[in-house]
């Protein structure tokens, strides 16, 4: 969730590296569309007292965490957050940690309305990979958030183009977006097929506004060959920005959906989870019942062939059960 000042960065890096790369973030927000986070605490801890199960979580200080009660005991297993490479999100920008308290103060009242959901927009032109992903992307998202998820009829691509660039305007699409947002929605998340950039970047894979709640994700950079990865970065991506709607930060807590990313191999190397401070935050704004979403995910990840992803739900799941 890059701020105005970490824009210039990025855009300073998009003329050092090449354009394929560069910026490279399935997450990159303009400062104009996120206010800046507000966030608590240094952004590397101090040693942690021996014992610490919060030490694998080497970026964010335990008395930031707060009182997690049963979520400690996914801490022992949890993959933590590697040191970034040179080309790595957090290289690139250095963020905070976001407290749960300052979640819940900044949080909007449609996301803290726990009777609403989340609506699904799929936005021509759509290819067929995308468009079989719908519907397991709903399923992906009714169990993470545990709230119902719909999903719309398709619409025609809208008149939201860049000049002298094939892309559609991310942020003008958000605009047109919000003004179709569903009355009892929390979360309107756009997909489409078609390329998106914004004026500050030369593409992005997705982009969100938390105040309104709506979201994008273009699927055209996240193809692969292995149609079980392409589907995956999907859920991932569009996971992610929901997060956002919310007013979720990126973490630095451990791995996690939360994490920014600046190429696709530092996003495919994260886990399709949130991590245990994530949930905690989850479950402070909605709600939401830690082990059933870990133990719903086991089966989901089964289903569709994703077998990292349904080994650590499956850790999570078995430790949130046996501490019952």
């Amino acid at each position: 969730m890059p701020r105005r000042p970490r824009l210039a960065a990025c855009v300073a890096l998009a003329v050092v590296l090449a354009a394929a790369t560069a910026c490279r973030s399935r997450k990159a927000q303009p400062g104009a569309a996120f206010p800046p986070a507000q966030t608590a605490g240094p952004e590397r801890a101090a040693t942690p007292a021996a014992g610490d199960p919060w030490a694998k979580f080497r970026r964010v200080p335990t008395e930031y965490m707060g009182d997690f009660g049963d979520l400690r005991a996914l801490l022992p297993f949890w993959p933590r957050l590697p040191e970034p490479g040179p080309d790595d999100w957090l290289t690139h920008f250095p963020e905070h940690a976001q407290t749960t308290a300052n979640l819940l103060a900044r949080a909007s009242a449609r996301a803290r309305d726990r009777t609403m959901g989340v609506a699904i927009q799929p936005i021509l032109p759509l290819d067929s990979a995308t468009t079989r992903s719908l519907r397991p992307a709903a399923r992906f998202l009714e169990i993470v958030y545990q709230c119902p998820v719909r999903v719309r009829p398709a619409m025609a691509t809208p008149a939201a183009y860049f000049r002298n660039r094939k892309q559609l305007d991310a942020s003008r699409l958000l605009q047109m977006l919000g003004t179709s947002r569903p009355a009892d929605v929390w979360g309107f998340a756009g997909v489409t097929a078609f390329d998106l950039g914004i004026e500050e970047l030369n593409f992005v894979f997705g982009l969100g506004a938390p105040d309104t709640g709506v979201n994008v994700t273009s699927t055209m950079r996240q193809a692969s060959p292995d149609p079980v990865v392409a589907r995956r970065r999907m859920l991932m991506t569009m996971a992610h920005e929901l997060g956002h709607a919310l007013g979720l930060a990126h973490c630095i807590a451990g791995s996690c959906l939360m994490n920014g990313s600046n190429h696709l191999a530092e996003s495919d190397a994260q886990p399709a989870l949130f991590c245990p401070h994530c949930t905690a935050k989850l479950r402070a704004l909605r709600g939401i019942d830690p082990a059933r979403v870990f133990c719903g995910l086991v089966q989901f990840f089964e289903e569709q062939g994703l077998t990292a992803d349904r080994d650590l739900a499956r850790k999570a799941c078995e430790a949130l059960k046996n501490g019952e």
